[in-house]
């Protein structure tokens, strides 16, 4: 019987042997690749030693495998039919951009993009009952009273404790209160979001008392009536050097209840009806310099019909779902359509539950609403916005939920597509926020909404090494819908 794994990871298993002095038996060399861990090829490199042998073949394959199941005191009481398996899927999608045409006027598509964003986040700011009635910027400017007046603004600038604020009406500068309060809430204000206001005027000086974001309203975690669970990965990088093939297949195989897990963990993966992958399937070409030295693959094309392959090997009666990243053959500017890749089509045709989406998308899994984002602004608020760390994404992913937008700062890293419609701001409320970019695993739950970053499969790589940066390479994360909870994982430890 031929394996189903590919060659290049059968080559890692032989070679690991080899330079132990062993050989392997094909039959042998089969069990570890359905048990692979590096403690199963050690331990069974250790047998054959002491037996001054230089062949490894099953028995000592399965010895090594009952030796450490013995250490880690594990019972294989793994179901035979996956409860995911017996469940019909149950998608809808809510919103994916398809694209649009623009006008090669970039004054009126700009003037047009931010007025639907003050429009959409104006409509979420009234639906608060002290902003129901906000007042205009015009109107109090030429007002005689000295207030305190409501108006909805977007930040045009930011200095110290002073912002720019402005409307359809006019521009304003106001001056922060001398409030510990205030001074905090304006440091948070980034330029371009839409905010609510407070003012006061004294003589010509327009003080601001308050600042509002638009905010999620408050609520509890939605669950849904199904026992199941969504997978959630990001960042392959498929075709560099560092792509982690082995925590892949490991993720894999306890899918498919292969390999070492304890009982908890084996009930969760055979619930796992879902793979969501947020973004950066493949590691592209010419995104950084030097990249080309870190690549395995040179050709895009080749990236993708691996990546096809790899999602081959995930079970027929599990739902994919995948979007875009920056590293991925679209156009960089967001939203970004679906990837257009052949080899991507393909797969879309020969598997029916394959849903190639845009890069932000609004997804429903047993009627729980899914947000996938990529994450590309996920580095521009934490060099924005003060007390949030690089190395705990959720913090910023919190803070794109409480301005309601995805990528509120125009002109600064993330680029942002000019269009009549402004299609990242987040309208309506998610149940689940899940994204990568960074390459750091992180959850948390805001007002109900749980948030996720799924890390990456990636091994740190020179360039990244150079930014200082240290991901947690071989995480993931499984989101349990009947119970409104997310695990985060790393493959290091199946």
């Amino acid at each position: 019987m031929s394996s189903t794994f590919p060659e290049s990871f059968r080559k890692k298993i032989v070679e690991k042997l080899l330079k132990e002095g062993i050989f392997i038996a094909p039959d042998a060399l089969r069990i570890i690749e359905e048990n692979y861990s590096d403690e199963v090829v050690l331990e069974v490199a250790e047998i054959v030693k002491k037996e001054n042998l230089s062949m490894a073949e099953k028995r000592h394959v399965d010895l090594a495998i009952s030796i450490i199941k013995g250490k880690k005191g594990e019972n294989e009481t793994l179901l035979k039919e996956p409860i995911a398996k017996q469940v019909e899927e149950k998608v809808k999608v809510i919103s994916s951009y398809l694209g649009s045409e623009r006008s090669t006027d970039i004054i009126r598509n700009k003037v047009k993009y931010f007025a639907s964003r003050f429009e959409k986040i104006s409509n979420i700011l009234r639906q608060r009952v002290d902003f129901s009635r906000a007042v205009n910027l015009e109107y109090i400017m030429k007002s005689k009273e000295e207030g305190p007046f409501k108006s909805i603004v977007m930040v045009f600038d930011k200095k110290r404790n002073r912002l720019t604020v402005e409307d359809p009406t006019g521009r304003l500068e106001v001056i922060g209160v001398n409030d510990e309060k205030v001074r905090e809430k304006i440091s948070e204000v980034v330029v371009d979001s839409v905010i609510g206001i407070e003012i006061l005027k004294k003589n010509r000086t327009f003080l601001l008392t308050d600042v509002v974001f638009p905010d999620l309203p408050e609520g509890g975690v939605k669950k849904s009536e199904q026992d199941i669970a969504a997978l959630l990965l990001s960042d392959f990088h498929v075709g560099s050097k560092f792509f982690s093939e082995k925590y892949f297949y490991k993720i894999v195989n306890a899918i498919k209840g292969r390999g070492y897990v304890n009982e908890q963990l084996a009930q969760i993966m055979n619930k796992i009806k879902y793979v969501i992958i947020a973004g950066d399937l493949v590691d592209g070409v010419l995104i950084y310099p030097g990249q080309e030295k870190e690549l395995e693959i040179t050709e895009v094309s080749k990236q993708y019909e691996k990546v096809v392959n790899y999602i081959r090997e995930l079970p027929d009666y599990i739902t994919v779902i995948v979007i875009p990243g920056n590293h991925d053959v679209v156009r960089k500017a967001i939203p970004q359509p679906p990837i257009d890749d052949e080899n991507i089509l393909e797969l879309k045709k020969e598997r029916k539950n394959f849903y190639n989406l845009s890069n932000p998308c609004f997804v429903s899994l047993y009627d729980v609403n899914f947000l996938i984002f990529h994450g590309q602004s996920l580095e521009d608020i934490t060099s924005s916005v003060p007390n949030i760390n690089y190395y705990q994404p959720e913090q910023s992913m919190r803070y794109l939920l409480r301005v309601r937008h995805l990528a509120p700062i125009y002109g600064n890293n993330t680029q942002i597509a000019l269009e009549v419609e402004d299609k990242l701001v987040i309208e309506e409320k998610p149940d689940v926020f899940h994204a990568g970019h960074v390459h750091i695993s992180g959850s948390d739950t805001y007002r109900g909404t749980r948030i996720v970053n799924s890390g990456t499969l990636q091994e740190l790589t020179p360039y990244q090494e150079g930014l200082g940066m240290t991901p947690t390479t071989g995480s993931f994360a499984v989101y349990l819908l009947n119970q409104g909870k997310v695990a985060i994982l790393n493959a290091k430890n199946l």
